[in-house]
């Protein structure tokens, strides 16, 4: 069985299915309902899944073709590669009994080897840099980590939990294991980005959905209720020294992501169509501030900086004159208090139909927002300087 992956991180709001709320979800590839009379007997459909990185599908009547385009900056094409499946951050072309990787990131593929027996779970980090590849067999997992398509280490085998690898944005990794073929000590094991052991330590049973910190740091784990279900989890923070904080964040706590460099998290928390965001401190174990989605509105994706968070948002805007409708709005927060230090408004209300929502992508340091039809770059000297379009306060219309 070959299995894809979406990273943990990234979740569907309640009030607006299909709406990524992290900074990292490729734009669907779903339209809205026809508005031609007929039967459809052909289609080309087009979107840019990374900067630089485009996914063309020509349907005529029932066959279909996909073809992912890499493009330099100056717009030359680099690479063509037809049919496979898409994933965040790598494309998997299977040929003669081949799994063949393309980075969407770097240029790099691999050809990943044989392993008769064995069923392997596919994953790889947003930005296209780090791939990895888990195989089970007889309880046992052991995983292939790579780096720009080089292997950087084998682990295992190692007595497999029911839980899959999770790589952190930077190329860490936690995966929940046992501690002996026995089965009596679960343990959380935590690896860094350059494919080296962190720690490896003993956790609570009950513990699920593994996310290392930067560097490989630490590992933030969701224990479940007394009974194994939802009600009553929290999150427990571990390092190599082991348990250092468990916190109850709020009601269907989700982990957003880290801002870079510290043990600062974003986690989402909502009850009905009612989101709420934290930033929590694990060096203290602290909630540092809580609020609701900045503007009121929907989060479509958010993106985590040293110096801000940004969220992309549909609000409900109702200019002089006229009625409400959803537009997407910009929100950098401060890091300190949640406070909005600066706004950016679009011109025109949108639908927000699949191909409108987009979604941050980090690419070599710079940050983007990827649309289907059109990717953009983010500059940090515009947010903090308010020029292009930001300012320091939402505008009245």
């Amino acid at each position: 069985m070959l299995a894809g992956s979406l990273p943990l991180r990234l979740c569907l709001l309640p009030a607006l299915a299909g709406i990524a709320l992290h900074g990292f979800a490729i734009p669907s590839m779903r339209q809205p309902t026809a508005d031609l009379p007929g039967v459809s007997k052909g289609r080309v459909s087009c979107r840019w899944v990374a900067p630089y990185v485009r996914e063309a599908i020509e349907r005529v009547n029932k066959r279909s073709n996909m073809t992912v385009t890499w493009f330099d900056e100056t717009g030359k094409v680099l690479r063509e590669v037809a049919g496979g499946t898409l994933q965040p951050g790598f494309l998997v072309v299977v040929k003669d009994g081949h799994s063949i990787i393309y980075g969407i990131n770097g240029g790099w593929q691999l050809t990943l080897p044989t392993k008769p027996g064995m069923e392997s779970y596919l994953t790889g980090t947003p930005d296209g840099r780090y791939f990895f590849s888990e195989d089970f067999k007889n309880d046992k997992v052991e995983i292939d980590a790579y780096r720009d398509g080089a292997r950087i280490t084998h682990l295992g085998p190692y007595p497999a939990r029911d839980s899959f690898v999770q790589p952190g944005d930077d190329g860490s990794l936690a995966v929940l294991v046992w501690d002996s073929p026995a089965k009596t000590t679960p343990q959380v094991l935590v690896v860094g980005p350059d494919g080296k052991e962190r720690f490896r330590v003993q956790c609570d049973p009950k513990t699920r959905r593994p996310v290392p910190g930067p560097d490989g740091t630490g590992a933030l784990l969701t224990v479940y209720g007394k009974d194994g279900g939802e009600d009553g989890e929290y999150f427990a923070w571990y390092t190599a020294q082991g348990l250092r904080h468990s916190l109850d964040v709020g009601p269907n706590a989700v982990f957003m992501g880290w801002v870079p460099g510290s043990h600062l998290a974003l986690i989402w928390t909502s009850v009905g169509e009612d989101s709420r965001y934290a930033l929590v401190d694990w060096d203290t174990g602290k909630i540092r501030w809580d609020i609701p989605c900045p503007g009121n509105g929907q989060a479509l994706s958010i993106a985590l900086t040293p110096d801000y968070a940004l969220f992309a948002v549909a609000e409900l805007h109702q200019p002089a004159g006229g009625d409400k409708q959803w537009i997407r709005s910009f929100y950098a927060l401060s890091l300190q208090d949640g406070s909005p230090i600066a706004y950016w408004r679009a011109q025109y209300p949108r639908r927000f139909d699949d191909r409108d929502r987009g979604a941050f992508l980090w690419r070599d340091q710079t940050l983007y927002f990827v649309t289907a039809g059109e990717f953009l770059e983010i500059p940090a000297a515009d947010i903090l300087a308010k020029r292009n379009g930001w300012s320091a306060t939402p505008a009245n219309n």
